[in-house]
């Protein structure tokens, strides 16, 4: 919508160049209205901005690439799913892994074993 009406605009006004002070001046609402777009079209792109305090269109905004916002969203859904999963208590070691096996070390062990024999048994037939 805003992208039909910028073209309208600037073919009717016959502007040869990108010019954001003519812009401005055809239609004051055009720079809320595109930040409003984006926003919507690129909601990975708002949270990740709001998380580090990087203004809009700034320099640091515009070196970041999506792939990289993309990820480090992924891993902040990734470990806010594992947390909200296992309760932290200080000074136990790696709070994110809960050792549920109650099986002995010898019962591993042969499990172990077991399993290697059957690979290989696997793999040469």
């Amino acid at each position: 919508m805003i992208w039909k009406k910028l073209w309208e605009t600037l073919t009717r006004k016959k502007v040869s160049n990108y010019n954001p002070i003519i812009l401005n001046e055809i239609d004051k609402n055009y720079p809320k209205d595109f930040i409003y777009e984006w926003n919507h079209k690129f909601p990975i792109d708002r949270w990740w901005r709001q998380k580090h305090k990087v203004a809009f269109n700034s320099s640091i905004h515009r070196e970041i690439s999506f792939i990289d916002m993309r990820m480090e969203w992924e891993e902040d859904i990734l470990f806010n799913k594992i947390s909200k999963d296992f309760e932290y208590i200080p000074n136990i070691g790696d709070f994110m892994k809960e050792n549920t096996d109650i099986r002995t070390e010898e019962e591993r062990d042969i499990d172990f074993q077991n399993e290697f024999n059957n690979t290989f048994k696997k793999n040469s037939d």
